[in-house]
């Protein structure tokens, strides 16, 4: 995806969430694991990476919405990206956003469509 699309896509994100009419939810699992893929090697080479992505999860978990799973779900092989199925479910989500459409090869799951970043953004506008 072009750079502009995807930094368009955020900023809608972005006036979305501002509006009240999306949240985002999240737990505290995947927030560790961002942390810990931020930190990887292979991302060392981008100046200054490291400090923005702390600054996003920074931001995150302050508009986002923490939820506690209660249901443990094991469908994705994958194990780390059930939790967000996890946190959608007990969210009651209309959606989950995500351009891992490797592991996230259906389109919905328990009623909640799963969406890549483009195609919420053509369900958004």
């Amino acid at each position: 995806m072009p750079a502009a699309l995807w930094l368009e896509l955020c900023v809608l994100s972005a006036d979305l969430i501002a509006t009240g009419e999306y949240q985002i939810c999240i737990s505290e699992a995947p927030i560790e694991e961002y942390k810990g893929v931020s930190q990887r090697e292979k991302f060392q080479k981008y100046p200054g990476f490291l400090e923005k992505a702390a600054s996003l999860i920074s931001s995150i978990k302050k508009i986002g919405v923490i939820v506690s799973p209660t249901k443990k779900i094991e469908v994705i092989e994958d194990d780390p990206d059930n939790r967000l199925l996890e946190i959608a479910v007990e969210a009651n989500a209309c959606c989950i956003i995500t351009g891992n459409t490797k592991d996230f090869n259906f389109e919905e799951y328990e009623g909640i469509k799963i969406l890549t970043p483009k195609e919420f953004y053509q369900l958004a506008i």
